[in-house]
């Protein structure tokens, strides 16, 4: 210990400096023990004038000791809470007992002495929450220490509520949050017989938070999510369980969607973590005002666009969904008591609006498929009563229900039952044969009322359609309950409601989706009878356009039944026996088959051999399935297509072109004898077509060819000299050099022999064919041509004015390639469509032309930003856009509409951006609203609506 001297003046020195006391003089004081430091310091502690000062140096002087003793402890920290209870040195108080207690934390709990100190000392007697913030914060930080596992086993009723009421009514959100993990230690520690009597207390307090209502302020680290997790946590804890639930469903009722559903979120969250603790009771009081809020939402006008309506409507269904899951464990009559509110709901919405029995059929699906126990306790029991109702009455919310009821059991079957499980056969026979035969009975009713085309109501056919899709589907988990031929019998009917023209639209589509989502990919059943009933007999009444939709959606089943349309429906030998066969056309069915092999991502050798065989046999007509052909070799391995290169000059034109449009410059490359071969081969096939498919054909090859080659541009120029060929061939031959990376030549080179070819065929060729030409896409387009690659439109851009004969073909020629163009924006395009649109304008062409191009510029190439910043800070720019609004032409003044609406997002963010262009945006804005005010009384309700909007975005410039 320091002489009684040193001990004195260090003392006085510090307390002098007070918070400013430094290290030093600190350590110096540590030496003493707590309790002599205590003594010397007395006449400062009591001194009004130094006692803040000498509290602040006690509490520094405490800390930092290798070792405190309880005894030590709790002499000082009662000291301290003695001396918060006087309102002048409350602050400085808690503020020192926080020092002391963050510089035991990482070390040392609170033990159990220290606690009921503080209990009595601190939480007792000072009234947190009659002070200011941070006297809170500090005695919130001394409460985090006070609280632990041991603590809390410790604390009978009367110190709970003591500590409750220290924390109850908080408002800043960090202490809030605080609060909240408070409440869950105690909630979770706490003796059982202490928290009970208490209970409705912590739950009252809890409660007043909810729903959490908070916007965080800046800097703030807790958020609204933070706030409503920690609070959930609370109130769905088993202690108060029975208090919250009753309290959530109560809310159930409020007017304001959020607090419905987050109502229905804090009641899924107890559901999952204490489901033992919930009463049988509650279970049904769930599900009866759960049932109530999901009838009113749905019944609420357009409640499908309205994001927060559907998602409480999602959340509910899964709330019940949990309930089944939760009380699967009891007995059946148990399950039937907990849902009987549904239950008996079912059987009154048979004679309601469709929408309501709707809303039933939807909540059945997610109790049965919540557990086993649940969809075995209620399934059979719901099928009795609507098959005996569907006996009375031919009514489409019967056969709705049923749908729903056999889904249900499927679904449950599937997720709960294995065919190796031991019970699984039980299982089955536990609904009864008879009730089967009831049910096989309404399902056999409806199937003869669609083969018959009996049923025209569009909602009536529908609901039939999903009770069959739902009965085959479940057929296959009750076999052998369920015979074969009567699941058959329901898939035969689903097939004829797809196809036949009797069928309201909405039911044949949907059967159609049906078949293929309930069939196995495994089996043969549908395919067989898709021949037997399709392909071999007649049937009568079956619409073309529905058998290939049929169609599309078998072949999306396995690759198998993919394999089996095309073979068997499209290009069997056996001579069509249906109307529906004799009226296709190649167009239709080269569309289908196109659809099915983009659908597929490798095709065999083998595979691919028989199919290219099958799309080229009939030479008349392969023309139409080069589209297909190309899909193929895209889908076939690298080795396959080598082995047809090898005899690419005696390949069929229709393969050749396919094949060399199927590669990459960087996998094949043709030699210089191989590719001016081909391209004779096209430019005759080209002059000697007589339909567009042929040009369109000969067309790819030649720009396949070319991207893989290596012949210079310069030499394929001089080699077409020679030939004096089409323009389509010149055409095609500047999309391949498009295809090629630029590394294979040089590029600004490239560019200008393309701009000058582009612009000698303006002059010396027909107008009509070039323009005509210059719509064509090349196959490989969508994959082939990158940012990198060399842009066509640029090209076109930088032909010579002065050579071209016609400005009005030169601007056709621009909305022609700008339908097929579809490039990111490099600037060198803008700027030069800039100045062409200028150029354009200055020698007078057509400015509705112009105006369509541009149209046409903003929506393939947006953003195009160089574009539309010119056209706003041009006053003769912005007035040929807006000269569009007096046009006569409806579209016309339309697109001029939608281009100002377009600029405005634009404007709107450069200005935000505090471009220095602002003021001239705004000058804009003035000039568009103004102008366009007159749309507003246009004669065409088209326009009024777009340029209301137009206006509406531009508003939003400040």
């Amino acid at each position: 210990m320091l002489p009684n001297g040193n001990v004195l003046s260090t003392i006085e020195e510090a307390v002098r400096l007070g918070v400013l006391s430094s290290e030093v003089q600190l350590s110096r004081l540590r030496k003493m023990t707590p309790l002599d430091l205590c003594k010397e310091m007395k006449s400062h502690l009591c001194n009004e004038e130094t006692s803040a000062a000498a509290i602040h140096v006690l509490a520094q002087a405490t800390i930092k000791r290798d070792l405190l003793h309880d005894d030590d402890l709790c002499v000082i920290v009662n000291f301290l809470c003695e001396k918060a209870t006087k309102p002048k040195l409350t602050g400085t108080a808690l503020n020192s007992l926080r020092v002391i207690v963050d510089d035991l934390l990482p070390s040392q709990k609170c033990s159990i002495a220290l606690f009921v100190t503080l209990i009595n000392s601190f939480i007792t007697k000072v009234p947190l929450q009659n002070l200011r913030l941070t006297s809170r914060r500090d005695g919130f930080a001394v409460i985090s220490f006070m609280i632990n596992k041991s603590t809390i086993e410790s604390c009978d009723a009367g110190q709970l509520h003591t500590l409750l009421e220290a924390m109850d009514g908080e408002a800043d959100p960090i202490l809030v949050n605080d609060f909240f993990q408070f409440c869950k230690l105690v909630l979770t520690h706490a003796k059982q017989e202490e928290i009970q009597s208490v209970a409705q207390s912590y739950f009252d307090s809890l409660a007043a938070y909810f729903p959490v209502v908070f916007t965080p302020p800046p800097k703030c680290p807790i958020t609204k999510s933070d706030l409503q997790h920690a609070l959930s946590a609370c109130l769905s804890d088993r202690v108060l369980v029975n208090n919250s639930i009753p309290f959530f469903i109560s809310k159930l009722s409020s007017p304001s969607m959020i607090i419905r559903q987050e109502s229905i979120e804090a009641l899924e969250t107890i559901i999952q973590t204490c489901p033992n603790h919930v009463e049988k009771k509650y279970f049904f009081d769930m599900v009866l005002h759960t049932r109530n809020e999901i009838i009113k939402a749905c019944i609420y006008p357009q409640y499908e666009d309205n994001p927060s309506t559907k998602n409480f409507i999602s959340l509910s269904l899964g709330l019940l969904k949990s309930i089944s899951k939760k009380c699967g464990g009891g007995t059946a009559r148990s399950a039937l008591e907990i849902f009987a509110p549904i239950n008996e709901g079912v059987i009154s919405s048979i004679n309601s609006e469709h929408s309501s029995c709707s809303v039933y059929a939807t909540m059945l699906y997610h109790i049965l498929t919540g557990s086993l126990s649940c969809s075995m306790a209620c399934g059979p029991h719901l099928l009795t009563m609507l098959c005996a109702e569907g006996e009375k009455n031919d009514l489409p919310n019967i056969w709705l229900l049923l749908s729903a009821v056999c889904s249900g059991l499927d679904n449950a079957f599937s997720t709960f039952v294995h065919n190796d499980d031991t019970e699984a056969e039980d299982i089955r026979y536990r609904i009864a044969p008879i009730l089967l035969e009831r049910l096989l009975d309404r399902v056999r009713y409806c199937g003869h009322q669609i083969t018959a085309n009996l049923v025209t109501d569009e909602f009536h056919a529908s609901c039939i359609v999903e009770l069959l899709a739902s009965f085959f589907s479940l057929s296959a988990k009750l076999a052998p309950c369920i015979q074969r031929s009567d699941a058959e019998f329901a898939l035969n009917a689903l097939l004829h409601a797809s196809v036949l023209l009797a069928s309201p639209d909405a039911a044949s589509s949907k059967a159609s989706m049906l078949i293929c989502s309930i069939v196995s990919h495994e089996t043969d059943d549908l395919m067989k009878m898709i021949r037997e009933e399709l392909i071999q007999k007649i049937i009568f009444g079956a619409s073309t356009d529905r058998v290939l939709s049929l169609l599309k959606e078998v072949s999306r089943v396995s690759l198998k039944h993919a394999l089996f349309v095309i073979n068997e429906c499209f290009f069997e030998t056996i001579p069509p026996v249906n109307n529906w066969q004799t009226e296709l056309t190649e167009v239709q069915r080269s569309d289908v088959v196109l659809h099915i092999l983009d659908s597929i991502d490798t095709i065999g050798d083998n595979m691919a051999k028989d199919l290219l065989k099958k799309l080229t046999e009939h030479e008349g007509k392969s023309l139409y399935y080069f589209k297909c052909i190309f899909s193929l070799f895209t889908r076939t391995p690298e080795v396959f297509r080598e082995t047809i290169r090898k005899d690419l000059d005696r390949l069929p034109l229709i393969v050749a072109a396919a094949l060399v449009c199927s590669y990459t410059s960087a996998s094949f490359s043709n030699s210089h004898a191989q590719t001016k071969c081909l391209i004779r081969r096209f430019d005759k096939f080209i002059r000697s077509s007589q339909n567009s498919l042929g040009k369109i054909l000969a067309m790819n090859g030649i720009s396949g060819v070319v991207s893989t080659s290596t012949l210079k541009y310069d030499e394929l120029i001089s080699f077409l000299s020679e030939l004096s060929v089409d323009v389509a061939v010149h055409i095609a031959i500047l999309w391949g050099i498009c295809f090629r990376p630029l590394s294979t030549e040089d590029s600004d080179s490239t560019v200008t022999i393309i701009s000058s070819s582009l612009g000698n065929l303006l002059l010396s060729a027909n107008k009509d064919e070039v323009l005509d030409t210059l719509s064509f896409s090349p196959i490989q387009f969508p994959t082939a041509i990158s940012r990198e690659s060399l842009n066509i439109l640029s090209c076109y851009f930088l032909i010579d004015m002065d050579a071209v004969v016609s400005l009005r073909v030169y601007w056709k020629g621009v909305l022609r390639l700008l339908k097929v163009m579809a490039l990111e924006v490099q600037p060198a395009t803008e700027a030069n469509f800039l100045a062409r649109l200028h150029q354009g304008l200055r020698v007078g062409v057509e400015t509705e032309l112009l105006r369509q191009a541009l149209s046409a510029f903003m929506e393939k190439q947006s953003p195009a930003k160089l574009v539309v910043k010119e056209l706003l800070l041009s006053p003769t720019l912005l007035a040929f856009v807006l000269e569009g609004l007096h046009s006569q032409n409806l579209v016309s003044r339309c697109e001029t509409l939608n281009l100002l609406s377009s600029f405005s997002t634009y404007a709107v963010n450069s200005v935000n951006e505090q471009h220095n262009e602002s003021n001239l945006f705004r000058k804009a804005r003035d000039v568009i609203l103004n102008t366009t005010k007159l749309s507003l009384s246009d004669n065409k309700r088209k326009v009024r609506r777009a340029a209301a909007y137009c206006r509406h975005m531009w508003h939003n410039l400040n």
